[in-house]
């Protein structure tokens, strides 16, 4: 699979991967991994367009707390103008069928944050 390094400019995967760090620290040994999906994974990118995240959280618990979570750990990225949209998934889910739309579309075009 391919990893943010490979589609993305050097300043951009950095700052993909440095949320990722934020996150797990955010979350200590709860991210079972992160993917890039979206007009970035894809390469169809404006440069307006923002980073679609999706965060594989072991033990979930409370979707919207660690939702909240992932949006504060944005929160200083945004302020620099990188704008980070980052959606929950239980851990569970990675080994499942895709039964969304949505979650078609991670596995289709998904690109692991490493």
């Amino acid at each position: 699979m391919k990893t943010v390094q490979d589609i993305l400019p050097p300043d951009q995967a950095a700052q993909v991967v440095a949320y990722k760090a934020a996150v797990e620290r955010e979350l200590p040994g709860r991210v079972a991994r992160v993917v890039l999906f979206g007009s970035r994974a894809r390469g169809d990118a404006t440069e307006d367009s923002d980073y679609d995240l999706a965060v594989y959280v072991r033990d979930m618990g409370d979707r919207l707390a660690v939702g909240e979570t992932l949006s504060d750990a944005a929160y200083e990225y945004v302020l620099r103008g990188v704008f980070i949209r980052a959606i929950p998934f239980p851990a569970s889910e990675l080994e499942q069928e895709p039964h969304s739309e949505l979650a078609e579309n991670i596995a289709h075009d998904g690109v692991v944050v490493q």
